[in-house]
């Protein structure tokens, strides 16, 4: 796929600051294109240089795409496990911006999918307050798509139920 910093990643292989970065947006770059190997192995890399330098912020960002990576490969229990991580941390640095309402709204979606509607319901508050306060409307978006998905579902179960299906 077509990654924005491959060509410049390729190049330079020195372990720094500016490559754990471009690790982790072109991670997530990788997760959006649906390339779950690669992005799992450019978090992991981003995330061995951030431990290994206590860079929390980078750590932070790093855990998020192994969260969104696991979610999309379906491992729900570990990506709830890894964006909770995230999201903490985040949280602890004073993080707040487009990545941390979007872990939100992809924690949201992994407690859809896992049936916890109690902590889905809570999540997706949080995650519309969220994008209602910051003016955020593509993470509104992907949190419609979520709960049309629960009501597509609600109706199947609800018509199965019945007998109507």
């Amino acid at each position: 796929m077509g990654l924005g910093f491959n060509p410049a990643l390729a190049l330079d292989l020195e372990p720094t600051r500016v490559r754990a970065t471009a690790l982790a947006i072109n991670a997530h770059l990788a997760v959006v294109q649906g390339d779950i190997p690669a992005a799992t192995a450019m978090a992991q890399e981003c995330r061995d240089w951030a431990q290994s330098r206590g860079e929390e912020a980078v750590l932070a960002y790093a855990v998020f795409v192994q969260g969104a990576a696991a979610r999309f490969s379906g491992d729900l229990p570990r990506a709830q496990t890894l964006l909770e991580d995230a999201l903490a941390r985040f949280q602890a640095l004073g993080e707040l911006n487009s990545t941390v309402v979007i872990a939100y709204v992809t924690l949201f979606g992994v407690a859809v999918f896992q049936g916890d509607l109690t902590s889905a319901v809570a999540l997706g508050r949080h995650a519309r307050a969220l994008c209602g306060q910051h003016g955020e409307q593509w993470a509104r978006a992907a949190m419609a798509a979520i709960r049309t998905l629960v009501w597509s579902e609600s109706v199947r179960f609800t018509r199965q139920f019945r007998g109507d299906a």
